[in-house]
């Protein structure tokens, strides 16, 4: 596997010589440990330092558990995907970030490929978070009331001709102004929407209707 296709994993866990052969199952496996902590404490520091796309957390750390670790770390936006040891049966456990769980005896046969999943379901969560950023990027919300009655007035008309659009500038102005809200606020008064003037979205409204 090439160097920038090894999923890079940190590894939290109490208990040393588990860390140890936590480390040597996934390296075996061409899986990267960037680092490791006995500490609950450390892990959203470490997560930021070194971008691992899974950690895997032991059910006890020296000052926490990993409930508390997945509730932070999702709290705090990172991306890092989880995988939870547990000496329980992972059925009934419901944790903060929804893990992938592994039993802790068969943690050596299991874990590389739950990490790897784990890795899938990151990508797979940040690229749509990616993409829904990037495609929203710069649009003005959706059309709220005020919009849908200055739409109204412009299908008016536009079903009077054609050539009525060519006084819609001077027939916006006075129509937003009868809607704008007390509040000393400049630019498209629709609560919703908040954009400069002219607005974004009524600008778009024009170019369908023309």
């Amino acid at each position: 596997m090439r160097e920038a296709e090894r999923i890079r994993v940190l590894v939290l866990a109490a208990c040393r010589p588990l860390r140890q052969a936590l480390r040597q199952a996934l390296e075996h496996e061409g899986i990267d440990v960037v680092g490791e902590s006995a500490s609950g404490r450390d892990a959203l520091a470490l997560v930021r330092a070194l971008a691992p796309q899974v950690t895997v957390v032991d059910e006890l750390l020296v000052d926490g558990d990993a409930r508390t670790v997945c509730r932070d770390l999702g709290e705090a936006g990172t991306s890092t995907g989880y995988v939870v040891l547990s000496s329980q049966d992972p059925g009934p456990l419901a944790l903060p970030g929804d893990p992938i769980l592994v039993p802790r005896r068969t943690a050596g046969g299991e874990l590389p490929e739950a990490v790897r999943t784990a890795a899938r379901r990151s990508a797979a969560a940040l690229a749509t978070a990616t993409a829904t950023a990037t495609a929203t990027a710069g649009r003005p919300a959706a059309a709220g009331p005020i919009h849908r009655d200055i739409l109204a007035m412009l299908q008016d008309l536009r079903s009077r001709g054609s050539q009525q659009l060519a006084v819609l500038v001077d027939s916006w102005e006075p129509a937003v102004k009868r809607h704008r809200p007390t509040s000393e606020r400049t630019g498209c008064p629709c609560a919703a929407c908040g954009a400069p003037w002219p607005c974004p979205l009524l600008l778009d409204i024009v170019q369908d209707l023309s």
